[in-house]
């Protein structure tokens, strides 16, 4: 399956923004818990929308503001807007458009970010359901948690929030890196050996909206070249539209004295000087695949970012051996349907096509699973037998194929 790139792309006027101390926001407390779902490699945070409605949002440190994708919700609140304007999709030809919604409160467990200014899609733009499995309402961008430290706790599924005077930086079994903050994102500079000849710098965000291990720009390296061993496809989605690429892999991947080892890697060209400008001079992203094998502290007012390796955290990383894109609709976000076939993989040899909906995988009935589990099931050993029953328009259709390592 193919995972989202959310944010990253995404370009939003500068706007103003209630903002408070961390002692202010704690009232006495020297940290505070969010506990977080962590669903395809989403960070989802429940939150309470201006005392009333209870929504998901995702914690994205890829997107520079907090962005309501449903606006549906706020209309029913009587939300008051005072400025509408276009914003920048994929495509940079579709108008689409957003407003900024003033005085929201946004309270999470024990605490409320009160009278904050938000931005709210006139339409969700960007559907991330499809590719979470369950409910979003909207993405908790950089801006609202940077006076705090910031720990995420990918093992325990808890998000901490500590102020910034108690906080005392960690010296063992961390690895600390110099963070660049730029429009409320953090950048990290690393290397990286695409072949096996020499190393070369990586400037990467770090970003935990995105679903995936590593994304490079192609065109702002003239050393990023696509690997002999690639396949075309679609990389995900973006705002108003899929992001197509490239799937490879690169030799190795430091940071410092970590490291990955033939990574998958996915391979994307920024077309236009307008994108590049707007790129902070980064050459890619370094997304939550990756970020989930460490406890993670963010420093965004010294600068660090410090990295506590989980046990085997490079250990060989699953992923998709059938070549089946998949996303989950429906009220309760069981009915899956194929949205994409890679060409030459074992899904479509077996003749599945987009469109096709899953009713069974393996005897199991897709109505008693979620995008997760089947995700898992499809990311099995090589040679695996994976038996589906699709609907096809009105018919009822047997597929059978064997997972195979596609890179």
């Amino acid at each position: 399956m193919r995972l989202i790139i959310a944010l990253s792309f995404l370009l939003f006027p500068l706007l103003s923004f209630s903002q408070f101390s961390a002692s202010e926001l704690l009232k006495g407390k020297s940290s505070v818990t969010i506990p977080f779902e962590f669903q395809n490699n989403f960070i989802i945070l429940d939150v309470v929308f201006n005392d009333i409605l209870p929504l998901k949002f995702i914690f994205d440190t890829g997107a520079e503001h907090t962005i309501l994708t449903k606006r549906e919700f706020a209309d029913v609140l009587h939300v008051d807007y005072s400025k509408r304007f276009n914003i920048i999709g994929v495509d940079r030809e579709e108008q689409l458009y957003a407003n900024i919604a003033n005085n929201i409160n946004l309270r999470f467990n024990d605490i409320t970010f009160d009278r904050q200014n938000i931005l709210v899609l006139e339409e969700d733009y960007l559907g991330f359901e499809k590719y979470a499995g369950t409910a979003i309402h909207g993405i908790i961008g950089g801006q609202l948690f940077r006076q705090f430290i910031i720990k995420i706790d990918y093992k325990n599924k808890n998000l901490i929030l500590q102020d910034f005077d108690t906080f005392i930086a960690p010296t063992k079994k961390y690895q600390t890196l110099a963070l660049e903050i730029f429009r409320n994102k953090p950048y990290i500079t690393i290397s990286a050996k695409l072949n096996k000849d020499h190393s070369i710098p990586l400037k990467l965000l770090v970003d935990t909206g995105a679903g995936l291990t590593l994304l490079l720009h192609e065109d702002t390296n003239e050393a990023i070249d696509l690997p002999l061993n690639v396949i075309p496809g679609n990389l995900g989605s973006g705002l108003g539209g899929l992001l197509n690429g490239y799937l490879g892999r690169v030799n190795q991947l430091n940071l410092d004295e970590l490291y990955f080892n033939n990574l998958l890697t996915y391979f994307q060209k920024v077309e236009g000087n307008y994108n590049l400008e707007h790129l902070n001079g980064r050459n890619g992203i370094l997304g939550n695949v990756l970020l989930s094998r460490f406890y993670i502290i963010f420093d965004y007012i010294r600068g660090n970012i410090y990295l506590k390796p989980s046990k085997k955290y490079n250990k060989s990383l699953q992923f998709d051996k059938s070549g089946l894109s998949i996303f989950a609709t429906g009220k309760n976000f069981n009915t899956f349907i194929i949205n994409d076939v890679m060409k030459n993989s074992p899904a479509e040899l077996a003749g599945l096509k987009k469109g096709d909906i899953i009713k069974r995988i393996n005897g199991l009935s897709a109505r008693f699973l979620d995008l997760q589990i089947i995700s898992a099931k499809l990311q099995k050993k090589e040679g695996k037998r994976i038996k589906l029953v699709i609907k096809r328009e009105e018919k009822k259709i047997k597929k059978i194929f064997r997972l195979k390592k596609l890179i």
